[in-house]
């Protein structure tokens, strides 16, 4: 597993948490669940303005997959892999939605998109989820909308109740 912030990646493996270096202004937006590759030297970041970065994490580079007028790869708030696809709650873009792109073989570009869910009264803000087998469970009506930067309450908002949704995603 991998998660980003404060510029920086933390993985988690064996019940410890670690601390990669930081990445100076790379990744100065990068949040949320960040997509660990299976041959362990790659991560696939979100980042909430940038879009989508791969980066190795030996020579610390990032590449950003390359959005092409198509595909909005930007304000992701969690980023998971399975398979060739990447399944994004996506909670910056307008409408807010939970999406699969399906990328290349060397996961350097999208090739594709589907929606899971969209703009659907009750999605509101959509946030972090996990795939569980055939599924992807994520968070929906989060609330975010109805906090300030530091997390108070807006004026004239109140907290919507969040709910856990299911997608089959095989």
């Amino acid at each position: 597993m991998g998660a980003t912030t404060n510029n920086a990646v933390y993985t988690i493996s064996t019940g410890k948490w670690a601390t990669a270096p930081k990445f100076g202004s790379t990744l100065d937006t990068a949040d949320g669940p960040a997509a660990v590759l299976p041959d362990g030297k790659h991560i696939l970041v979100p980042d909430y303005v940038r879009g989508i970065g791969l980066l190795d994490l030996n020579s610390k580079a990032v590449v950003w997959l390359p959005m092409k007028g198509k595909h909005a790869l930007n304000g992701i708030d969690g980023l998971y892999a399975v398979g060739n696809s990447l399944i994004a709650t996506q909670n910056g873009t307008s409408p807010e939605r939970v999406i699969r792109f399906v990328v290349n073989e060397s996961k350097t570009g999208v090739i594709s998109e589907s929606i899971i869910e969209r703009a659907t009264p009750t999605l509101g803000d959509p946030t972090h989820g996990v795939v569980v087998g055939d599924y992807f469970y994520y968070i929906a009506n989060s609330g975010w909308d109805a906090l300030d930067d530091h997390g108070a309450l807006l004026e004239g908002k109140s907290l919507p109740t969040a709910s856990i949704r299911r997608a089959k995603i095989t």
